[in-house]
């Protein structure tokens, strides 16, 4: 179906051919804020109105506010609508989880060009001691639902993780990051460790509007 100016709201959700954008239209910056995931509750709400049918969110972003993902990541996971989620650019930090919200029911494509930063991120605290050694004792458990977010997909998809139990996919996945504090890898590293699934160029998805408008194929492959 042909896109118009009309069919595209100011948070960036074109609703005849249910796409959205991960970042608002009018944001200065690819982060992820509490705005983003405002907006992105507004749009979803829209397209699951509409219909039931899968969705596809484009995201270029550097990662940002854990709450603010977290939403995002919730509303993904438990929406009654299937995601393709494209990556273009950069996918880091909890630009790089939130893609794994559309496993196992949707798909995850990344270009050839974008760049995958993995990391366990940090949350600030200040105050007294006490706040503050609540604080670290939250991040220890942040740190805990971030590994298992990555880890069974990377279970499931991941050409490396191959014959590999759940325990050892966690353990690679911690070691890495706390050696490297950011992991930075190629689209084509993130095929291989399972955190996407496809790359666009390939057979079958040659370009984004081939994705957009054979939905209900590409969720097969």
């Amino acid at each position: 179906m042909k896109k118009n100016e009309e069919d595209l709201d100011f948070n960036g959700c074109i609703r005849s051919t249910r796409e959205m954008f991960l970042v608002p239209l009018d944001s200065e910056d690819p982060e992820i804020v509490t705005k983003t995931a405002t907006h992105f509750l507004t749009n979803l709400r829209l397209l699951e109105a509409d219909s039931k049918d899968p969705i596809v969110l484009h995201s270029f972003s550097t990662g940002g506010d854990w709450y603010g993902g977290m939403v995002i990541y919730d509303a993904i996971k438990y929406s009654s609508c299937k995601f393709i989620v494209i990556s273009y650019g950069i996918a880091a930090s909890m630009a790089s989880l939130i893609p794994q919200a559309a496993y196992p029911r949707g798909k995850r494509v990344t270009m050839p060009n974008c760049d995958w930063m993995i990391h366990e991120g940090y949350t600030a605290t200040q105050g007294t001691y006490r706040q503050v050694l609540s604080g670290a004792q939250w991040d220890q458990i942040l740190r805990s639902r971030t590994y298992e977010m990555y880890t069974y997909p990377c279970l499931a998809t991941g050409e490396f993780f191959k014959g590999k139990k759940i325990s050892q996919v966690e353990s690679h996945i911690k070691r890495k990051l706390e050696s490297k504090e950011d992991w930075w890898m190629s689209s084509e590293d993130s095929i291989k460790y399972g955190f996407c699934d496809h790359i666009v160029g390939e057979k079958g998805l040659e370009t984004v509007d081939e994705i957009v408008n054979n939905v209900s194929r590409i969720l097969q492959l």
